[in-house]
Formats: C-alpha cells, sequence, structure tokens
C-alpha cells in the first residue's frame, strides 16, 4: 500500500514539472482504479486515449471498469475499440462475450466465446460457451461445452463453479431427454454444494 502511494506522489509531481505522456495517464488510471476510484481511472484512461488513439489496454481497462459497473453496453463499446486495434485481444474477447451473454445476446456471446480461447483447455471459456448455448436452446451444444468444463476445471480454472457446470449439464440433458444422464449430473451438481439441484432432483430423480 505505501508502495502504491509513493508511485501516485511521484506521478502527481511529475505532472507538475513535465507533460504528461499516454503511459503517464494510463499509470494514473491504474493507481485510481487500484483505489476504487472508477470515474477518475476512467478519465485518465481516456486522457491516455487522446494522446495516443491506438492504446488498447486503456481501451479495455474502460471496458473493464464499466463491466464491473453492470453498464454493459458501454463495456461492449470499449471491447469493440480494443478488438478492432488487435483482433486476436483474447481478454477483450472474452469479457466481451461476458458483457452480450448478460445483454442476452447469446447468439453473439457464443461467436466471441469462438474467438476467446487462449487453448483448448481454456475452462471459463468452455464455461460461459455452454451456458451462452443453453440460454440460446443449443442443448447439444452446451452438453459438449460443460464435458470439456468438467474435463478440465481443475487444471484450467479456479473460476468455474463445478455445481453450476453439473447442474446446467444436467438440465441440457434433460432438455434433451436423457433423464439418466440428467439425474447422475444433479447428483453431482449436490456433491459440490448445489442446493439448485434440489428441486429437480425431487421431481425427477426419485
Amino acid at each position: 500500500m505505501n508502495k502504491l502511494i509513493f508511485t501516485f506522489l511521484i506521478l502527481v509531481n511529475l505532472s507538475a514539472f513535465s507533460q504528461n505522456t499516454a503511459k503517464d495517464y494510463f499509470y494514473q488510471g491504474e493507481i485510481k482504479s487500484g483505489y476504487f476510484d472508477a470515474e477518475g481511472a476512467i478519465a485518465d484512461y481516456q486522457k491516455a486515449i487522446e494522446l495516443d488513439a491506438n492504446y488498447i489496454e486503456a481501451y479495455y481497462k474502460i471496458g473493464i471498469i464499466y463491466y464491473d459497473k453492470r453498464m454493459f453496453d458501454e463495456a461492449v463499446s470499449y471491447f469493440d475499440k480494443a478488438i478492432a486495434i488487435d483482433q486476436l485481444h483474447k481478454n477483450s474477447f472474452y469479457l466481451r462475450a461476458r458483457s452480450k451473454f448478460e445483454l442476452k445476446k447469446y447468439a453473439e456471446a457464443i461467436e466471441d466465446y469462438n474467438q476467446a480461447f487462449e487453448n483448448k483447455k481454456d475452462t471459463k471459456v468452455y464455461y460461459g460457451r455452454a451456458l451462452a448455448k443453453y440460454f440460446a436452446e443449443d442443448y447439444k451444444g452446451a452438453v459438449e461445452d460443460f464435458d470439456q468444463t468438467v474435463k478440465y476445471k481443475f487444471k484450467a480454472s479456479k473460476k468455474v463453479d463445478s455445481s453450476d457446470a453439473y447442474f446446467y449439464r444436467a438440465l441440457s440433458k434433460q432438455k434433451l431427454g436423457n433423464e439418466t444422464e440428467a439425474c447422475d449430473d444433479l447428483k453431482k451438481a449436490k456433491e459440490f454444494g448445489s442446493t439448485k439441484s434440489d428441486e429437480e432432483l425431487k421431481i425427477k430423480c426419485k
């Protein structure tokens, strides 16, 4: 914390004696973001962009702030700008996909998840795409992606909720008429702490 304050004071002093560069404003934005000053961070990131219109990380960081504020349309617009600069910016594709999912634009979210894979074991992307496919009523595709989520979950990501992966795979299998495997997944979801599976277990898996 002391180091962060010291860095901030240095940047303030530098700004008093010299013309700030895009990088200076970006790092000021990082410090303000670290102190949860979202509006101040956005203002500094915007100044960085004014000096360097291709400052991709500034667009990306503004997108993250809007995503965290659940302002998903605004988040998408900044991830759009980051991707326009670098069409291989995986993190922007991933968070744009999550933003579009929240906006119930499931088909567009799936397209972005397709571009977001860092590697074939990228569990968080499989999981996000599986949910998007489920809500887009592509139950077969959802099962396939949940299969990969469950397969790689321990190695690839701690962010994935295993209980939800099993729960939604169960619902997908129910939609496909595979009640036996659906019940197995509901039981597995319960083992991982799911409370959502209780009602389905009572009704469908007596």
